[in-house]
């Protein structure tokens, strides 16, 4: 793994960290596009984001190069599952997540 993109400040040192500001959407596009990651974490169910159409968005504008896309969520239930994969989000993690299983990702 090359490059790892995500919205957190506080996933580790391994990762480049991307806070997103007001317009989220438009800045997670941009920060995929411009500082092209092998890999995204998303943290779903952030408070005003709507991390979903944020991974289709960002599958959309990097057309198709390979890029990983991770959500990490408090949320993990089947249906949350479900709407991660339809969103193109390969892996689904649920907190605390376990580093070793990111790295191999």
């Amino acid at each position: 793994m090359d490059r790892l993109l995500g919205g957190n400040a506080n996933i580790g040192p391994a990762v480049t960290p991307y806070v997103w500001g007001n317009n989220v959407l438009v800045e997670a596009i941009h920060a995929a596009d411009v500082r092209r990651p092998d890999v995204v974490l998303l943290d779903i169910g952030l408070p005003k984001v709507n991390e979903y159409d944020a991974a289709r968005e960002i599958r959309k504008h990097t057309g198709n190069r390979a890029l990983t896309i991770i959500a990490v969520t408090g949320w993990g239930q089947d249906e949350d599952k479900r709407r991660s994969a339809e969103a193109g989000i390969e892996l689904h993690l649920t907190k605390r997540v376990n580093a070793t299983i990111v790295s191999h990702a």
